[in-house]
């Protein structure tokens, strides 16, 4: 632990600095407390799933955010509770930069990658019939956490440098400079997720593009026993609400680096802040989305608000569709 008096960063010796803690609080309990959940009902509810893929990627969503949160938002808790007087240590805040840089690209990688598998299923249907080995899946998990990883390091080996944000709670790689080591930086990181965001898009747009118009897609996915959710209306809501907040929450930051990278924003300010907060906001939102819009959760909530056609019905009319076909 440190004070203001002998911190490295500027900001602490900032005595203006003065934000509410409630923000932060909410964030870390509901991010805890979401996350815990969701994987213990996808534990609970392991056998039930046949998407191995899509289930596998989600756990392991799940659990970057978990760790995530509870790996820095303790640091900045501190500081809110010291009335901004505790300021971190030169390694205190090089962890928390490692463990924020590294959640955040991978979780974008992880979306992204269960939105490509969901549009591989529709794009060649024997992959439902016929998935890769789980061995694979864990396998593509592990590399995109390796990766992450690395270039979350980058910064603690000499490409660029650590800095305190605003209001002195959180650590990020120095995207406020404009040395070569630090812009290297700042634009890989720009770059790659620039990347996951547009490919994530674009295939969330394929998939629900061929859910909406070609009725043999839609029908690759309703059967309600190898699928993640309930019939073709309920993975069409999943895709919506998780690319829309993965987007609309991540997006803003990561647009927010590449312009101090430009030089078209130099700021370290509460902007920043907002941003960063935004930016933790998906991994609070993620787990929820599973929690409300899991199968059981929507069998649930069709019973309650009473459904004209029950799922049973729905299937044994895509039974008898099917037959008529053949």
């Amino acid at each position: 632990m440190s004070n203001h008096l002998d911190s490295p960063y500027a900001v602490c010796n900032d005595a203006r600095v003065k934000e509410s803690w409630v923000p932060t609080a909410l964030e870390f309990f509901f991010g805890i407390f979401g996350n815990v959940l969701a994987i213990i009902l996808v534990w609970v509810n392991r056998e039930k799933h046949k998407w191995i893929g899509f289930y596998r990627m989600f756990t392991a969503l799940v659990i970057t955010d978990f760790l995530g949160v509870f790996c820095t938002y303790p640091f900045a808790i501190t500081r809110y509770i010291s009335d901004f007087t505790y300021c971190f240590s030169t390694w205190e805040c090089q962890f928390i930069s490692f463990a924020m840089v590294a959640a955040h690209l991978a979780a974008a990688m992880l979306i992204c990658a269960m939105s490509v598998d969901r549009m591989m299923i529709l794009i060649r249907p024997e992959r439902l019939y016929h998935p890769p080995p789980g061995y694979k899946y864990s396998a593509v998990i592990l590399i995109i956490w390796l990766f992450s990883s690395v270039v979350a390091m980058l910064p603690l080996i000499g490409f660029g440098s650590v800095e305190l944000f605003h209001p002195g709670s959180w650590c990020y790689f120095n995207f406020l400079k404009t040395d070569f080591a630090h812009l290297f930086m700042s634009y890989l990181f720009s770059i790659l997720t620039f990347v996951v965001i547009i490919v994530t898009l674009i295939s969330n747009i394929v998939t629900i593009c061929r859910l909406c118009f070609r009725p043999v897609s839609r029908e690759t996915l309703m059967d309600s026993n190898r699928v993640s959710g309930y019939l073709d209306n309920h993975v069409m809501a999943f895709i919506v609400t998780v690319t829309v907040s993965f987007v609309a929450t991540c997006t803003p930051f990561f647009v927010d680096i590449f312009l101090h990278a430009t030089g078209l924003r130099s700021d370290n300010g509460p902007l920043e802040m907002w941003f960063e907060r935004l930016t933790f906001l998906n991994a609070i939102i993620d787990p929820w989305i599973y929690i409300i819009l899991r199968r059981e959760s929507i069998q649930k909530l069709t019973a309650l608000f009473g459904c004209s056609q029950n799922p049973t019905t729905q299937e044994e009319d895509y039974l008898l569709a099917d037959s008529a076909r053949h």
